[in-house]
């Protein structure tokens, strides 16, 4: 009878070994022990934030309610505007390479997403004709885990500011 590695990712047979062996090699064993423990990890969050939940359910509603209420959050910009402003100017100042770096990426993915056929003319205009309080936005985002858009035209719409902040990296759902 030939025994097979207990480790989940790896089933091969047990060749040369003692007759008591569980594991094909000493990767294979630490790995098992490694995935294992995650999933000892996980469960024991998973507890923890049930128990969490349950002790500070008043704590952790109000908290939410706060943080999603728009009435409160632009009262508060509006008492604290200019401070939030000079916040982001030092930032800005702070951070230039970062900021920087972080618009290079956008650039060379944009680039990159743009193919040869695409009418560069047409999404100039398109930006340009943009309505005031609205954003450009990629249908399909340009980068994602699960599919990435190209940067053409068929692939831009106009959303709200808030519909394109609240958006994110999303991609549409469509109905099958």
């Amino acid at each position: 009878m030939i025994n097979i590695c207990q480790n989940p990712k790896c089933n091969n047979p047990i060749i040369g070994k003692r007759s008591d062996a569980k594991h094909c090699s000493s990767y294979c064993q630490k790995r098992n022990k490694q995935i294992r423990n995650k999933e000892y990890i996980k469960e024991y969050l998973r507890i923890y934030r049930i128990k969490y939940y349950d002790d500070n359910k008043e704590k952790i509603t109000l908290r939410q309610k706060n943080n999603y209420d728009s009435d409160i959050k632009k009262e508060y910009y509006l008492e604290n505007k200019q401070r939030i402003l000079n916040n982001a100017k030092i930032y800005r100042k702070n951070n230039k390479k970062l900021r920087n770096s972080y618009e290079a990426k956008r650039r060379a993915t944009k680039l990159k997403a743009t193919p040869k056929w695409a009418d560069l003319e047409v999404i100039k205009e398109f930006y340009k004709n943009c309505p005031k309080g609205y954003h450009v936005d990629h249908i399909y985002p340009l980068i994602s885990d699960v599919v990435c858009g190209l940067h053409v035209i068929e692939n831009l719409q106009y959303l709200t500011a808030s519909e394109n902040c609240s958006k994110r990296n999303s991609i549409p759902v469509t109905a099958r």
